[in-house]
């Protein structure tokens, strides 16, 4: 039941009031790991990466194959910077989850900033799951734009 109202209170936009519903999830079942993923959400957006980290974490504490988790403590840490921790869970994520979209996208778009051939892959396996998903056509054909592949990228 509180974790129905931690979506309704974020749905209409009352973080906090999400948070508290899930806190007191955690209260009545500490090992609900739901709460701790939509908590480590919310601080993702309230822009709080340690605390977003930490419940990431818990969630892990409780399910080491959980590839959300692996995936929020991956965003957690690209929003602190640290690109090369950020790739390992990421890469963990997409091991766990072979249909993890967003995870796909955030490697290529990681080794595509590093002009990286590597971002290559990670973009057809998103397209694997997003078959005619324009957005990573685009970026995949700009790369090989960017690279002279002519052909490729049309």
């Amino acid at each position: 039941l509180y974790l129905l109202l931690s979506d309704i209170y974020f749905l209409l936009e009352k973080p906090q009031n999400s948070i508290d519903a899930l806190k007191k999830t955690l209260e009545i079942d500490p090992e609900n790991q739901a709460a701790f993923l939509k908590l480590a959400e919310i601080y993702l957006l309230k822009a709080e990466f340690k605390t977003a980290q930490r419940y990431a974490e818990a969630a892990l504490g409780l399910n080491r194959e959980n590839a959300e988790a692996y995936y929020l403590k991956a965003i957690a840490r690209l929003e602190m910077h640290d690109t090369t921790a950020a790739l390992n869970n990421l890469k963990i994520s997409a091991r766990l989850d072979t249909v993890n979209y967003m995870a796909f996208m955030q490697l290529a778009a990681i080794y595509d900033r590093k002009d990286d051939t590597a971002c290559i892959s990670w973009y057809r396996k998103a397209l694997t799951v997003r078959q005619s998903d324009e957005k990573v056509l685009f970026f995949l054909g700009f790369f090989y734009q960017n690279h002279l592949e002519y052909d490729k990228a049309l």
